[in-house]
């Protein structure tokens, strides 16, 4: 699969990472697509173009969770709210 065609599929609010591990190339901080391959462009000689034709080697799934700000402290049975960054590396090559 093209990486061009994952995105297609890929919701807009997960968080890109981009990696070609042979070429020890990484664009992992975790961007929106467009910036991902914006990122991965600038540590490889390729064009944005390129790279979307590159081939999916493997997805590499992850979440962040952390606190919301609202609130502060839990006490009891309070339930804490927790936000939720869905997040993907790719490598590709």
């Amino acid at each position: 699969m093209k990486l061009k065609e994952l995105l297609e599929v890929v919701p807009n609010d997960y968080e890109i990472g981009l990696a070609n591990f042979d070429k020890n190339i990484c664009a992992n901080f975790y961007f929106k697509k467009e910036d991902a391959i914006m990122e991965f462009a600038q540590k490889a000689p390729m064009t944005p173009e390129e790279i979307e034709n590159l081939n999916v080697i493997a997805i590499h799934p992850g979440a962040v969770a952390h606190l919301s700000d609202a609130g502060g402290e839990v006490f009891g049975d309070d339930t804490a709210e927790l936000r939720i960054k869905t997040q993907l590396l790719i490598e590709i090559a």
